[in-house]
């Protein structure tokens, strides 16, 4: 292999070296932000604005082109630009359907009233789990259903009761065992 040594560089050569006093700012945070344009892309860039100042649904942007130009940095931008010119959107909330239980129901609220909404239902449900656990474990639950039960023993017993007799009246009889 031939190797010219007047093409060979020092490594002070490899980078472009700039004395960090010659910048009238501390960091790039200073700095304003200058529009991003895809250049040469004039016509895309009138597209997307036309696009994102359509007020009626069913339109849509699309954008295509080799990577690195920096469509997604140019939408990003733009897109943000234009939504802190317009008011926050509603914020909606689905809710069980009862009538459909595959198409969930919606519930419209004010921009950022949503969460609110979704914390008072949260906490209402905490509410309502406490009170079925109490009712559930305590004395008077209890008591109702020892009740239950003894009703329950009660109405069996007057049906055997009852059958026998008319398992007498038939000339048969019945025998109760514990096995079933």
């Amino acid at each position: 292999m031939i190797c010219r040594q007047d093409l060979i560089l020092s490594p002070e050569q490899l980078a472009a070296r700039c004395d960090p006093d010659s910048f009238s700012f501390e960091t790039t945070k200073e700095l304003k932000k200058t529009p991003i344009e895809l250049i040469g892309q004039g016509q895309a860039q009138e597209a997307m604005e036309f696009g994102l100042q359509m007020k009626h649904d069913g339109h849509h942007i699309f954008l295509a082109g080799p990577g690195g130009t920096g469509r997604t940095t140019f939408a990003r931008l733009k897109t943000e630009q234009a939504a802190v010119k317009q008011a926050a959107p509603a914020d909606i909330v689905y809710i069980h359907n009862f009538d459909f239980p595959s198409a969930p129901a919606f519930i419209e609220f004010p921009a950022g009233e949503g969460n609110l909404f979704a914390a008072h239902i949260e906490e209402m449900m905490n509410e309502i789990k406490e009170e079925i656990n109490k009712a559930l474990t305590g004395d008077s639950f209890e008591q109702q259903k020892m009740n239950m039960a003894q009703i329950q023993e009660n109405e069996l017993h007057d049906k055997w009761q009852e059958l026998e007799k008319r398992a007498l009246d038939q000339q048969f009889t019945l025998d109760k065992k514990q096995q079933g």
